[in-house]
């Protein structure tokens, strides 16, 4: 039971000098994370949701420690209280919407960001005349004509080199059950807009996700705010592994 376990660790602080415990402890978080520096990169959504959920609280546990604002702390009376999800950063490929509410929902806040995107010609036809398509579609969609036009509008949201695993920790972020559903699988520039609002609106979105979508991580020129490129996730999983590096088991303890 988890009043067993913190119980235990009381009774070990009291029994210990400072140094000594904050070894212990680290050893503790080490074992129970189970992982290695190749596993942070190979582990994914799909086979190891709770090593990528665990990964993530530990990467936005110790980035609020290591925030320069020493009052911060990591709100874990807020974090009991969610039902948290892991959150593709970028969109996954298939949507599952099978309703003409979600459909029109969705259509309507993309098209809004391919009028936004504001890129040089050829790219400012090709998003105006897609965008021009799917207000003409919305007063009678159908499966096949969202499944279409909703394709075709990641596309436009994705760098050439966009290709990597949409599962592994590169593309996800730590969010509130809440929040990820109010997302509805949307393309990186309308989750930013989302998820800037909630936060205006005072929303707990947690440091590295927050982050995430600000392009903290990524280097000045290479950052592009409509997608979330290559360059992203490397940035963003190299944070992630200096990060938790003090918690990641040798190569010799990998769980093979």
């Amino acid at each position: 039971p988890k009043k067993d376990v913190l119980g235990a660790l009381v009774r070990e602080a009291r029994a210990t000098t400072k140094h000594a415990f904050a070894a212990s402890l680290s050893a503790k978080i080490r074992a129970r994370l189970g992982l290695s520096e190749s596993d942070i990169r190979d582990v994914t959504y799909d086979q190891h949701p709770a090593k990528c959920a665990g990964a993530l609280l530990l990467f936005n546990v110790e980035s609020t420690l290591a925030s320069h604002d020493a009052t911060e702390r990591y709100p874990f009376d807020a974090h009991k209280r969610e039902r948290w999800s892991l959150e593709h950063i970028h969109a996954q490929g298939d949507l599952g919407y099978r309703k003409e509410a979600q459909w029109r929902t969705w259509l309507v806040e993309h098209a809004q960001a391919l009028r936004g995107l504001h890129r040089t010609e050829p790219d400012a036809a090709v998003d105006s005349t897609l965008a021009a398509e799917i207000a003409e579609a919305l007063p009678s969609l159908t499966q096949a004509r969202f499944d279409d036009l909703s394709r075709r509008a990641l596309a436009r949201f994705e760098a050439a080199d966009d290709r990597a695993t949409l599962h592994g920790l590169a593309n996800l972020a730590l969010l509130p059950g809440g929040i990820n559903a109010a997302l509805s699988n949307a393309a990186f520039a309308v989750k930013r807009r989302i998820l800037l609002e909630k936060d205006r609106q005072g929303a707990y979105i947690p440091i590295c996700t927050r982050r995430a979508f600000l392009k903290y991580y990524t280097p000045a020129e290479d950052q592009h705010l409509q997608f979330w490129s290559a360059a992203d996730r490397e940035s963003y999983l190299e944070t992630m592994v200096e990060t938790l590096g003090s918690y990641l088991q040798p190569a010799a303890e990998e769980d093979r």
